[in-house]
């Protein structure tokens, strides 16, 4: 039976491991937080802060086994030297027990999820957007066409290696009968207009066609995997959960991101069924003439970082407009399959998404505020 963390048993749990020295105190009472993981926050009187996380056991006794990989991509970026510039910038895993599938990190109890720093602050400051392209740009760049950082991690994880194209078609490639036991009725309307536009799903088989694994990407880039300093200071953004690794295409990360960007705009849209769609789009409290210079700060300070990724795919943005498209398109499907219903605002993104999917040079434009050449910025750093 594997042992199970509590608030009472997690601080001799941590003395037993030498994560912490014997005499540890704790400074105040140990904090659980309930996500995917069942989390607890240890603060000992000595100024040192953990967040000790352990997966949840089915009836069966297993787990999925998922905290591993963040301990994993841990372990690449501290046995190359040339990696190390990015474990200033990431989690800090300190400690890892696979038989009761634990996970202890160092906590910062001075930072915040960045979505919930955009939501308190209503506000985007260029300085964290440009902070967010310089910290993915260099893992994509310092990863790129590696083969080293493969075979490491091939010897813990073949399928997080092997750079397998993952299955964006799943749910969407043949939608039959059987779908409507599984999704309410209002539901079902996502996948009606999905069908309605074949281009649309040409568009997401070119890209399922076209994917590329060539570095380490995160695939799970939300903003609240994003920390930052209470403060809003930029210069200590880290990118945490790392449990979705893969070794794999970076426009899908790049893709993820914007449209991260694009949720903030589409999710404040005031929309009732009389509204006409250009109408809600001129009505969003958080409109997108606001969000776009931190979209364009994004890019220009990823593609600082990675610029060579141009020579080697020139139609790289298209591809990264395209899979922030398939990105909302991912979001929605999800939202069917957990019965949320399909409202105007759903249609609303489809209909934003479908434009990223079949029209990405137009769409370059409208979602960015500018023209593909004013995103390459020219002080490119070299390969």
């Amino acid at each position: 039976m594997s042992l199970i963390l509590s608030s009472e048993n997690v601080i001799p749990y941590l003395k037993q491991q030498q994560v912490c020295p014997l005499d540890s105190q704790l400074a105040q009472p140990v904090v659980p937080e309930e996500y995917k993981n069942f989390n607890l926050i240890v603060r000992l009187t000595d100024g040192t802060n953990y967040i000790v996380k352990q997966e949840r056991f089915n009836g069966k006794g297993e787990a999925t086994g998922c905290l591993k990989y963040e301990w994993l991509i841990n372990l690449l970026w501290a046995n190359f030297a040339q990696l190390n510039p990015i474990q200033k910038s990431v989690s800090q895993p300190v400690h890892f027990d696979d038989e009761n599938k634990i996970l202890v990190l160092n906590y910062f109890p001075e930072y915040l999820p960045l979505s919930d720093f955009y939501q308190d602050n209503h506000d985007y400051p260029l300085a964290i957007a440009e902070a967010l392209g310089t910290n993915l740009g260099q893992i994509h760049r310092l990863t790129f066409a590696k083969s080293e950082y493969q075979k490491f991690l091939a010897q813990y994880t073949s399928k997080r290696s092997a750079g397998e194209t993952p299955n964006f078609l799943r749910g969407l490639a043949r939608v039959g009968p059987g779908i409507f036991g599984n999704i309410c009725s209002d539901s079902i309307e996502f996948f009606k207009l999905y069908q309605k536009f074949p281009s649309l799903h040409q568009a997401v088989v070119n890209l399922h066609q076209d994917y590329q694994a060539i570095c380490i990407t995160h695939n799970d880039l939300r903003f609240s995997n994003y920390l930052i300093n209470q403060s809003g200071n930029s210069k200590s953004l880290k990118l945490i959960d790392w449990e979705f690794f893969e070794w794999g295409d970076p426009a899908l990360d790049l893709g993820t991101a914007i449209a991260k960007y694009l949720e903030l705009w589409l999710d404040s849209l005031y929309i009732d069924s009389d509204t006409d769609f250009s109408v809600a789009l001129s009505l969003a409290t958080c409109p997108l003439e606001k969000i776009q210079p931190s979209l364009k700060a994004f890019i220009q300070s990823y593609l600082s970082q990675f610029a060579q990724i141009l020579i080697i795919k020139p139609n790289y943005l298209q591809q990264a407009t395209q899979f922030a498209g398939l990105s909302l398109i991912k979001h929605l499907q999800q939202n069917a399959e957990y019965h949320q219903p399909f409202d105007n605002r759903a249609i609303c993104t489809m209909q934003v998404a479908k434009s990223l999917l079949c029209y990405p040079e137009q769409s370059i434009v409208s979602v960015f505020g500018s023209e593909l050449t004013e995103l390459t910025p020219d002080n490119a750093v070299a390969v």
